[in-house]
C-alpha cells in the first residue's frame, strides 16, 4: 500500500484544512509545504555568555597601577588664605588674583568665563592698590611701613606701572574680545 492510499483513507479530522495544496496536484489531499521542528530554547547551555557580568560591580578590585598611585606634582599651594583681604588706611586691598591656567578655559565664550572673572579681579585689585598708595602717600606714611600687600604690587612693575599679566598672546585676543562681548 503506497504512502498516498494510507493517506487518502485517513480520517479527516488529522488533515489540517489551512495546509497549503502541492502545486499541480490532481488530488484535494492537502500536505505541509515544509516541516518545521519546534525545539524549546535552553537557558543552562555551557556556550552561552553573560552579556549582564561586565556590568556588575566587581567582588574585589585589583590594585591599581604603580602610577595611580604616586601623585602628580601640582601648582604651589598659596601661601597665604586667600580670601582675607587687608585694610590700608580703611582702603579694602583684595588678595591679588592667581591667573587660570591654560587648561581652565574651554574658549567657548561662556558667561562665566574664568578669564573674564580674572580680569575683573585684576581691575578690581589694581584699582584697590592705588588707592591704597594714594592713601599712603597722602598722610605721609614712610614706604618701610607700607604693608606688603602695596608693595608686592609696586615689585611688579616696571619704573612705577604695574606690570601686565604675563598671558599667552592668544589667551589676550580672547579675553580682549571676552571682555567687548561682556560690555554689549
Amino acid at each position: 500500500m503506497s504512502a498516498l492510499t494510507r493517506l487518502r483513507q485517513a480520517p479527516r479530522a488529522l488533515i489540517p484544512l489551512d495546509w497549503p495544496v502541492a502545486a499541480g496536484s490532481r488530488s484535494r489531499l492537502r500536505l505541509p509545504a515544509r516541516s518545521v521542528v519546534v525545539r524549546p530554547l535552553s537557558t543552562s547551555s555551557p556556550w552561552q555568555y553573560d552579556l549582564g557580568a561586565k556590568y556588575r560591580a566587581p567582588r574585589h578590585l585589583p590594585a591599581p597601577p604603580p602610577a595611580v598611585h604616586n601623585e602628580l606634582p601640582g601648582p604651589p599651594a598659596p601661601k597665604a588664605p586667600r580670601d582675607k583681604a587687608v585694610m590700608v588706611l580703611g582702603v579694602r586691598v583684595p588678595p591679588k588674583p592667581i591667573p587660570p591656567g591654560d587648561e581652565d578655559c574651554c574658549m567657548s565664550g561662556c558667561v562665566h568665563c574664568v578669564l573674564t572673572i580674572y580680569a575683573e579681579d585684576v581691575e578690581e585689585y589694581t584699582v584697590s592698590v592705588q588707592m591704597a598708595r594714594d592713601a599712603l602717600t597722602k598722610d605721609g606714611v614712610p614706604r618701610a611701613k607700607w604693608p606688603e600687600a602695596v608693595l608686592e604690587s609696586e615689585e611688579d612693575g616696571e619704573g612705577g606701572k604695574p606690570a601686565a599679566p604675563a598671558v599667552d598672546p592668544t589667551m589676550a585676543a580672547f579675553m580682549a574680545l571676552e571682555s567687548k562681548l561682556h560690555k554689549k
